[in-house]
């Protein structure tokens, strides 16, 4: 799945990244995290993209935030904020 809603996130998995597990882990605890969720990779078809802009019409058309980050890009070891 390329786009997984904070909502339907139900375990630590690293392939959603740090930040983006933890906030769907967040939602499903109650905790009031914003509607979002996480692309896993770019969409590649214009299905794809709808699927995405269904999301954001059911959601109500929020305000959009965008993190961009690399998976494993924070670590012990390494740092690539910025």
């Amino acid at each position: 799945m390329f786009f997984v809603p904070f909502q339907q996130v139900s375990q630590f998995q690293g392939k959603l990244g740090g930040k983006g597990a933890v906030l769907g882990l967040l939602a499903g605890q109650g905790f009031p995290v914003p509607s979002g969720g996480i692309l896993t990779r770019t969409p590649r078809s214009e299905d794809e993209w709808q699927q995405i802009t269904s999301w954001w019409g059911s959601a109500g058309h929020p305000p959009l935030a965008v993190r961009s980050s690399a998976l494993g890009e924070d670590s012990h070891e390494l740092s690539y904020a910025g």
